[in-house]
């Protein structure tokens, strides 16, 4: 009968024979990586360490690498002497928590300040709550001091943002122009409009007014090179009358108003997207927008849970087209409510205007070209 060794000796083969993994340990907090992961890069899977607390707020992906989002369109009708316009859009920081705010502060104004731009505009809630109005004044100094675009800054506010800051920007940021329910030219001599729905906390957006001061804008006799004939001034009457048969009110098609051959490209800010059919009944070229904060909180694949407008889910965030209106629905800097947002990365959109095509198709429904 044969011996069988003791069990030191057995586990002694064993051990000599077998390779044992490194065994992990628990890494600390000051150890995690937490700019490793980019959600959105090809190939790459979200793990645990992507879900952190990025400048105070909670973000997952936490990657802000793409928040500086470049986005080329084209018009038929821009201006040769607009050709190339490249546009930052700023929209929805809802600055609250001092230490979180400054933060987003230098966040944007470190990704802003190397950039070349043409124009920055700004489409409301800069603050979140009353009381919030010296951080937003913050940002708007900052904003001046650091970053330099060649046709300055445009601003309208939104449904978080009190009169006083109103005030206050008025009376210390004189360089700020807020387009209250008006429009402007942007270059002296050039058919390139700029205009505003401006609403606040105590009032909406007065898309009467904002008509009104449309009419008294000049047109062009003589088209500029690379701009398509538009609209001859004139009262926007968009009335015919009363249907028939429902009583109500009518609107008049674009093509067949009395005002229908200005020659001039607009561009409106407005901070709800729901005045997308307004827009497209005035014949704005394009709309910038924001409120939505995309949904805040989605599913993967963009899936919206909530984005406090009369407009479906889907039109959220993107690029919405209707009849020839074109709009940009940002999903926006900041949060409100809860201090998180999920799949629904920060957005700064970088517009690159150019002549040609409008993207997409006529349509007299609202279409989401490009969502994002």
């Amino acid at each position: 009968m044969r011996t069988i060794g003791s069990l030191s000796t057995w586990r002694s083969a064993i051990q000599a024979n077998i390779q044992q993994p490194d065994t992990p340990r628990l890494r600390k907090r000051s150890e995690i990586q937490l700019e490793c992961v980019d959600y959105h890069a090809p190939g790459r899977r979200a793990c645990p360490e992507a879900m952190a607390r990025d400048n105070g707020h909670f973000q997952w992906p936490s990657s802000d690498t793409g928040m500086l989002d470049p986005i080329a369109l084209s018009f038929p009708r821009l201006p040769g002497s607009c050709q190339g316009l490249r546009v930052a859009h700023l929209s929805d920081l809802h600055l609250h928590h001092p230490r979180r705010a400054r933060r987003m502060i230098n966040l944007i104004i470190d990704r802003l300040a190397p950039t070349k731009l043409d124009l920055v505009a700004l489409t409301g809630d800069y603050m979140d709550k009353p009381g919030d109005e010296p951080l937003a004044l913050e940002f708007f100094e900052a904003l001046e001091r650091r970053v330099r675009p060649r046709l300055g800054f445009h601003a309208v506010l939104g449904n978080h943002d009190s009169p006083e800051l109103r005030r206050r920007l008025i009376a210390q940021c004189p360089w700020l122009n807020i387009l209250d329910n008006q429009a402007k030219p942007l270059i002296e001599g050039s058919s390139m409009i700029i205009a505003g729905l401006d609403g606040d906390i105590t009032r909406e957006a007065d898309p009467m007014a904002l008509m009104a001061s449309m009419t008294g804008l000049p047109s062009h006799t003589e088209r500029e090179p690379g701009a398509t004939p538009r609209r001859e001034s004139g009262p926007p009457s968009l009335s015919t009358g009363p249907d028939p048969q429902s009583g109500r009110e009518q609107i008049m098609p674009t093509a067949q108003r009395p005002d229908a051959r200005r020659h001039s490209f607009i561009l409106l800010l407005a901070h709800h997207p729901t005045w997308l059919p307004i827009a497209a009944d005035l014949d704005i070229d394009l709309m910038l927008s924001g409120h939505t904060h995309g949904g805040q909180i989605r599913f993967p694949g963009k899936r919206a849970i909530y984005n406090s407008t009369d407009f479906p889910l889907r039109f959220s965030a993107g690029l919405l087209r209707h009849q020839n209106t074109l709009a940009v629905v940002t999903r926006g800097i900041g949060e409100t409510a809860l201090p998180m947002r999920i799949f629904c990365p920060r957005q700064v959109p970088m517009l690159t205007c150019n002549h040609g095509p409008l993207p997409g198709q006529f349509t007299h429904q609202v279409v989401n070209l490009q969502p994002w």
